[in-house]
């Protein structure tokens, strides 16, 4: 693994490698350590990496001033915090940085020079830039921060399709310290830092933790457009008892990235109807394949999608109740559409219609006179009469509703049964 990203960093830029002391790393089971590299001119975790249990971990990163931030989440105890002084990073030669888990903060110095700095950050063009706050939660809710922490070190090391900018939060503030220390009469002068100004998120990733008595763990995580305040994604997951908490958090980053990179749902629409008259019955499958696609609004993914499509019924069927026959006429296409909202409560809101020409129409034919026996057009066949529901709320990734109702008088009408299915689709 050193070797590998050694080679890489010749490329764009060079390596940390180094241990975290002074403190024991929890099995992989009751714990996880991670580390990231904050540029302090931008507040952008600039790489994120794991921490194995005999303390050593490694960071590519490019060029330049970093320090060090780690972090040992526990299961079942208080979290560790440890930040390091300024280190500079030249070449592809590997610098070495030690960790010391008693070092919680930076010392406080009588005078400082610069509050917050700026620079430019390397990012995927399109993405937001991220900060993750602590998950609320009963006290002391060690995993509500934890879990944050390890969304970090995940969001950090991004997806192929999209890797978004991620700035430190929580911790920011013993950045800033360190800041002031570099700036002091205290420190080295070739550490110094420029004035400037920190990057300031576009997106927040918040929400809560709870742990129930039966060992249960529940999340509801929302992210926040942070000009508007407006809900624009989540995910609400409870974790069993004995759940694997640790395999639960990559799977709660993935599904993460994939809201803030992405930007549309997959909806399959599976509907049967009966309809039942006095001289006949007939059934048809409704079947549709829609994708909602939303508008982004500058880098902030979007809560508003939409999807519309033209269908008919298949596969119709019909049965006489007397000595008549029936057949279908040619289909005639209607229209499907939806709108999928994500609400201020961090559930996705759908909305569906059907137009009046999602109907069958068929002939009959009977034996009785005139001779020949008359085919007559027009006879009522498998139509979406008001269906129920027509809007529901599913998790923000999406899921299953079921589909019914109709309308019937005195005996006669349409039934529905069926279901719709959505699903967030992956960015790429």
């Amino acid at each position: 693994m050193l070797v590998g990203a050694f080679a890489a960093a010749r490329a764009d830029g060079g390596v940390l490698v180094g241990r975290v002391t002074n403190g024991a790393i929890p099995a992989a089971s009751a714990g996880q350590g991670t580390v990231r590299a904050i540029n302090p001119k931008t507040g952008v975790i600039a790489s994120s990496g794991d921490v194995r249990r005999n303390g050593t971990w490694v960071m590519r990163v490019p060029n330049g001033v970093y320090t060090v931030l780690a972090r040992i989440v526990r299961l079942h105890g208080t979290p560790q915090t440890a930040i390091t002084p300024f280190v500079r990073v030249r070449g592809s030669k590997p610098k070495q940085v030690t960790v010391s888990l008693k070092r919680k903060r930076a010392p406080k110095v009588r005078r400082a020079a610069a509050k917050e700095l700026n620079g430019l950050p390397i990012r995927t063009p399109g993405a937001p830039i991220v900060a993750v706050r602590y998950l609320t939660g009963p006290p002391p809710n060690h995993l509500g921060r934890g879990l944050a922490d390890l969304l970090i070190t995940d969001i950090v090391q991004g997806d192929p399709r999209c890797t978004p900018t991620v700035v430190e939060w929580e911790r920011r503030a013993e950045v800033i310290a360190e800041i002031e220390l570099s700036n002091s009469r205290f420190g080295d002068p070739a550490t110094r830092i420029p004035r400037g100004r920190m990057l300031q998120p576009e997106l927040f990733i918040e929400g809560s933790l709870t742990e129930a008595a039966n060992g249960s763990i529940s999340w509801a995580i929302q992210l926040r457009d942070a000009k508007t305040g407006k809900i624009v994604g989540g995910d609400a997951t409870t974790l069993p008892p004995n759940g694997d908490f640790f395999e639960a958090e990559q799977q709660l980053a993935g599904r993460l990235l994939d809201q803030i990179c992405g930007g549309t749902y997959d909806i399959n629409v599976n509907l049967r109807t009966d309809a039942n008259f006095a001289t006949h019955t007939s059934s048809g499958n409704l079947n549709a394949t829609l994708t909602a696609t939303g508008a982004k609004t500058g880098t902030t993914p979007p809560r508003i999608f939409n999807a519309t499509t033209t269908t008919s019924y298949q596969d119709v069927t019909w049965a006489s109740k007397t000595d008549c026959t029936y057949a279908t006429e040619p289909a005639t296409l209607g229209t499907i559409g939806f709108t999928l909202t994500i609400t201020p409560g961090g559930l996705l809101h759908v909305a569906w219609t059907g137009s009046g020409q999602l109907k069958t129409l068929g002939t009959v034919t009977c034996p009785a006179n005139p001779n020949p026996p008359a085919v007559i057009p027009g006879q009522p066949g498998p139509s979406l009469l008001l269906p129920t529901p027509q809007e529901f709320d599913l998790p923000v990734d999406g899921g299953q509703q079921t589909v019914g109702g109709g309308f019937t008088d005195g005996g006669d009408g349409w039934i529905h049964s069926g279901t719709i299915i959505i699903r967030r689709l992956p960015p790429g």
